[in-house]
């Protein structure tokens, strides 16, 4: 099947093997440092941490009822082909990310030889198909799903749906190639729901090149047929899996607030397009912090959804009178809208990652503007000439430079502090590098950088509780007592902060208010030990020990390994046989 991907009846082999090693020395020269990286963010739950790649022929890949990554389980996703993909990479190459990033580049320079083969298809223009391919390769827009191993997903899809499009477009009838391309279809769907696209991108692609013949469009809807069918089946087994279609049990909107999902969307296309056009400022993680849910039509909502639609209006108008514009403006919003959060909840307000697929109507846009310069018979076609190269490398040097974002987990969370400092994720990943650097030994460098976080982010009750530990473990006691009291009042409900502050206050002396605060906490969950225990320790200072020796074999009796509570007991009788003497 892959030799026919180079149609010997127009273009020598020699033109794709070109392009092919063009195409892949611009994704070396654009992702080669990236090759050294590190597992960073959701690699880390899905490959590093993921048991069910670890063996390569699990069934729960197929057949879990649940989201194979604990830290996910609110998410309903069914993606057996990913999953089962990164189980490959595990076999091949255990936990050294190279051989994962490899993977990533490689099917990244497929995807963009692909594209080149398809615009070349419909197309039949060389120099076109390249621009297009190039621009596609080094786009910045690709570095979290390139640069990120669990970015495979996006890569794998966009793999599967490209090579179901091109069977498709080999295919004469019901042949090898149309099996061939509803096969990839559902690898694709199976990849990651975002798959689902391909029914309307082919149906597009159709209208655009058959110069709206409704007699042709008509003869074809019968294989259309076939790609409904796969998706309906696709959604049975899913639902007879999951017991559920749709994927996020979380939500970032309110439900039934579909003016408020159009509202917010509405300055998040704004967003895509910014980052399609101009991608200076590139966030590893989007929340309503960066772009904030909105509940009434402002003058940038209005405004926002005046250009939307003026696109998708331009884009039909177009199919009229210049199909390759309309076909990119018309793939953008076809493409994106399943993860719009327009017509269901997908619980990510937006991420760079969706970009991946819709990007290619960029791609092709800007080809068509340096195509349309390049073929003028006039100085034109020298300044358009030198403009591409200008662009083309200027988007090698911003891709290579944003890969450095995505070296190590260090690297993400110092860029994520950078370009999104206004974002609770930031709180987070602070403390997430508290906790790295108390476990390394560098306890004071933990307890600066805790000071730091619960200055920026007063009401982060799980900073407090940290600092207040890492105090005590330094003998400050009584700054530790101040901490463990705010996470204490800002967490009422946790018996674990609790327990910490009432064990502060019996290190700080406060004997009697810390006999309240045990005692409250034994009456709302009798069947913890350490509050037995460290009442226990209070009724020793007040000199009741019979008091004290109930409460330690209470905590034995809850724990009976419990050593404290029993060295505790023993050292307790000691004092007792020392009294009675």
């Amino acid at each position: 099947m892959l030799k026919s991907l180079i149609d010997e009846s127009e273009i020598s082999k020699k033109v794709y093997l070109v392009a092919f090693l063009v195409i892949s020395l611009a994704s070396f020269l654009s992702f080669s440092n990236v090759i050294s990286g590190d597992f960073v963010a959701d690699d880390i739950f899905y490959v590093v941490e993921n048991e069910s790649i670890k063996s390569l022929f699990n069934p729960d890949i197929f057949f879990s009822k649940e989201h194979l990554t604990r830290n996910f389980v609110n998410f309903n996703n069914y993606r057996p082909i990913y999953f089962f993909a990164l189980s490959i990479e595990y076999a091949l190459f255990g936990l050294d990310p190279r051989g994962y990033h490899l993977v990533n580049i490689f099917l990244h320079i497929v995807n963009s030889f692909l594209l080149y083969s398809l615009t070349i298809k419909y197309t039949n223009k060389k120099i076109l198909a390249l621009l297009t391919a190039l621009i596609f390769v080094v786009h910045p827009i690709h570095t979290e799903a390139v640069s990120n191993i669990t970015g495979l997903s996006e890569v794998l899809t966009a793999f599967f749906l490209l090579l179901a499009t091109w069977s498709y477009s080999k295919s004469k009838s019901l042949d090898f190639y149309y099996l061939s391309s509803l096969a990839c279809y559902l690898l694709a769907i199976m990849s990651k729901e975002s798959g689902v696209v391909l029914l309307g991108v082919i149906i597009l692609l159709d209208i655009c090149s058959n110069s709206l013949n409704i007699n042709e469009l008509k003869r074809k809807s019968v294989y259309y047929l076939g790609y409904l069918f796969t998706f309906l089946a696709y959604l049975a087994f899913k639902l007879s899996i999951r017991g559920a279609i749709l994927n996020s049990k979380t939500s970032v909107f309110a439900e039934g607030q579909v003016r408020e999902r159009l509202y917010t969307m509405s300055l998040a296309f704004i967003e895509y397009f910014r980052l399609l056009v101009w991608p200076s400022k590139l966030i590893a993680f989007y929340d309503i912090f960066i772009i904030p849910i909105v509940k009434e039509p402002t003058i940038f909502v209005v405004g926002a959804l005046c250009l939307i639609f003026g696109l998708l209006i331009t884009g039909i108008v177009l199919l009229k009178y210049e199909r390759g514009l309309a076909f990119s403006i018309l793939f953008f919003f076809g493409t994106i809208s399943v993860v719009s959060n327009i017509f269901f909840d997908v619980g990510v307000i937006m991420a760079e990652r969706f970009l991946y697929f819709p990007s290619i109507s960029i791609c092709l846009i800007t080809a068509l503007g340096f195509y349309f310069l390049i073929n003028k018979e006039n100085n034109l076609k020298f300044i358009a000439i030198g403009l591409f190269i200008l662009v083309f490398f200027s988007l090698i040097i911003r891709t290579y430079i944003r890969n450095l974002d995505w070296l190590t987990q260090e690297s993400v969370r110092v860029a994520f502090l950078r370009d999104a400092p206004e974002s609770p994720r930031v709180a987070v990943m602070q403390y997430d590098k508290v906790i790295e650097l108390f476990n390394l030994g560098q306890v004071q460098a933990a307890i600066d950088l805790a000071k730091e976080v619960v200055k920026k982010n007063p009401n982060y009750a799980l900073v407090h509780y940290k600092l207040g530990t890492m105090l005590e473990s330094q003998g400050n006691q009584q700054e530790a007592l101040s901490s463990f009291a705010r996470a204490k009042e800002l967490r009422p409900n946790n018996l674990e902060m609790r327990n910490a502050y009432a064990m502060s206050l019996l290190n700080n002396g406060a004997f009697l208010e810390a006999k309240a605060e045990l005692e409250s906490i034994i009456q709302e969950d009798p069947k913890i030990a350490e509050p037995h225990n460290y009442l226990g320790v209070i009724y020793i200072n007040l000199e009741l020990y019979s008091q004290a020796e109930k409460e330690f074999e209470k905590a034995l009796a809850i724990n009976p390994n419990y050593k404290a509570a029993e060295f505790n007991l023993f050292k307790l009788k000691e004092i007792m046989q020392k009294k009675s003497k």
